[in-house]
């Protein structure tokens, strides 16, 4: 994003710029991101909160885990 170090006057301002941004991402580029923020959101819900290092390897054994506990 090309909105470091800059200023705004305002609230309204810093809304568009940042629209303007996002609008210049691509889908499948936002869809993936989400998808990471998400399973590392299951991957700390799991671990109750406990501080470790996000791996994927560590994310697929915890969605196994976090699956087989809902079951």
């Amino acid at each position: 994003m090309e909105l470091k170090e800059l200023h705004f006057a305002d609230f309204a301002e810093i809304q568009d710029a940042v629209t303007d941004e996002l609008k210049k991402v691509q889908k499948d580029e936002f869809s993936v991101a989400f998808q990471k923020l998400f399973d590392h959101a299951k991957a700390c819900i799991y671990a109750n909160g406990a501080y470790f290092e996000f791996k994927k390897v560590c994310v697929s054994l915890t969605y196994l885990r976090f699956k087989k506990n809902q079951s």
